[in-house]
């Protein structure tokens, strides 16, 4: 199970049992962060393997990728915009603090432009995979 915490700046993944419910109370691993005490440092400190304000999710499970929406600000305000952060999430692959394997709606992981461009989206996105078709759908509310 994956859940994004705005609050603390990352991602946390818990192992879930067959029935659903959690097998441990503490994340098994940590994305966005180096370690599980690591947090948010401060507004624009983005990286190929650090996250602000971690939002929406959509997952691959077909190829094993986590798509995250990070905003530049908690609150998405006008003239910052966010990006999609791609991270590997295959059983074998996963470790926290591990980097992403693409930055999507900027032109490289520590952007945080906005504007309407090919490479800029702006700020509260959402996210569907179509796994079908192999196309990652975001809408840009900006």
């Amino acid at each position: 199970m994956f859940v994004a915490g705005n609050g603390n700046g990352r991602v946390e993944v818990f192992k879930l049992n067959d029935d659903g419910t959690l097998a441990q109370p503490t994340a098994i691993y940590i994305l966005g962060k180096p370690s599980e005490y690591a947090r948010r440092s401060h507004a624009g400190a983005w990286s190929e393997s650090q996250t602000e304000f971690p939002g929406t999710l959509a997952i691959d499970h077909t190829n094993q990728r986590l798509f995250l929406v990070d905003n530049a600000t908690g609150q998405s305000l006008p003239g910052f915009g966010s990006q999609i952060m791609v991270f590997d999430i295959h059983p074998d692959r996963i470790e926290t603090g591990e980097k992403v394997l693409a930055v999507l709606g900027q032109p490289h992981a520590d952007s945080k432009t906005i504007g309407l461009a090919a490479n800029h989206v702006g700020r509260r996105l959402g996210l569907a995979v179509d796994e079908a078709n192999q196309r990652l759908f975001a809408s840009d509310g900006s």
